[in-house]
């Protein structure tokens, strides 16, 4: 289990946000998270830019995983869709934020399923990710 500070994760993450949703590489909507030497590291790149964002944290476990960054849902009630974008991990992050938790992370490599657990509290929350290794090669040169 990893621990790292709310308030610390979202700052990181307000540094790396990209905001343009890419409809044709779908890996550009997710944020590299990879816990290692200590820190915890944020990358995100639009293969023009990339941006990269260091948390401290507490480690046990060493990881790395791609979470969603940002989506879009469609919020019309008729047949001509009206998109919404909205940025589910980034959200939860901002509101844990407000309450200065201590946020606690497991990670199941075989299902890719990224756990955060507000140290203290019984609930939980599961992200969905993508394996790291889809995360394009030219973020990661730029580390």
């Amino acid at each position: 289990m990893n621990k790292t500070l709310s308030e610390n994760l979202y700052e990181g993450l307000k540094k790396v946000k990209i905001t343009k949703v890419n409809k044709y590489l779908p890996v550009l909507n997710y944020a590299k998270l990879e816990f290692s030497n200590g820190e915890l590291t944020i990358t995100t790149t639009d293969l023009e830019n990339s941006y990269i964002a260091k948390v401290p944290c507490i480690m046990n476990d060493e990881f790395s995983t791609c979470v969603p960054m940002q989506t879009r849902i469609d919020v019309s009630k008729t047949r001509c869709p009206v998109y919404h974008k909205i940025y589910p991990f980034m959200d939860f992050i901002e509101v844990c934020a407000e309450y200065r938790d201590v946020l606690e992370f497991t990670f199941d490599p075989k299902i890719q399923i990224l756990t955060i657990k507000v140290q203290g509290e019984r609930s939980i929350t599961e992200f969905k990710c993508i394996d790291a290794e889809e995360f394009p090669a030219i973020a990661a040169s730029l580390v």
